[in-house]
């Protein structure tokens, strides 16, 4: 283009040799919009959505339930939807199924180290600790942990070995 302007040039009137260089558009920058600038939600209600939310969490453990969605989630703490996803973003940097799946990975890590339930399946686990689906937990699990729930349970098992060696 910088060679060869010509090639962008803008024919006018009734002669094909008469070519008119037009100065390029002037580039405009779109800034992004920040999220919930619209959202007259204040820090306070904020910490009190996430104090309300943490509350439940503990006393109630709602993310075992398999079918647990945002908007029961905001009922439950008395909120909107889109509030408690404000919440969650701006004060834990968390998405509802990022902060959801944490829970439940801490709970399959509490399932999956219980010596009472050394003799259960994995996939079993999986579903007591609120996922629905073997595949999505154990992407979950590896992405949190790093490392698989199997290798997460035989490793209780190397900790005795070495401990029992030394």
């Amino acid at each position: 283009a910088l060679s060869q302007p010509e090639v962008f040039a803008v024919i006018r009137g009734n002669y094909v040799h008469e070519t008119v260089l037009l100065p390029p558009p002037a580039l405009k920058v779109h800034l992004p919009v920040k999220k919930y600038s619209n959202s007259g939600l204040s820090t306070e209600e904020l910490i009190r959505i996430i104090a309300a939310l943490e509350l439940k969490i503990k006393e109630e453990r709602p993310y075992l339930d398999q079918q647990l969605t945002i908007d029961d989630l905001a009922q439950s703490v008395n909120c909107s939807r889109h509030h408690l996803s404000q919440a969650l973003n701006e004060q834990l940097g968390q998405t509802f199924y990022d902060y959801i799946n944490e829970k439940r990975v801490a709970e399959a890590k509490l399932l999956l180290s219980d010596p009472a339930k050394a003799s259960f399946k994995v996939a079993a686990l999986a579903f007591d600790a609120g996922f629905n689906s073997i595949s999505t937990f154990n992407e979950v699990f590896k992405k949190i942990t790093g490392q698989t729930p199997t290798q997460f349970r035989k490793k209780p098992e190397q900790d005795k070995l070495k401990k029992l060696r030394v």
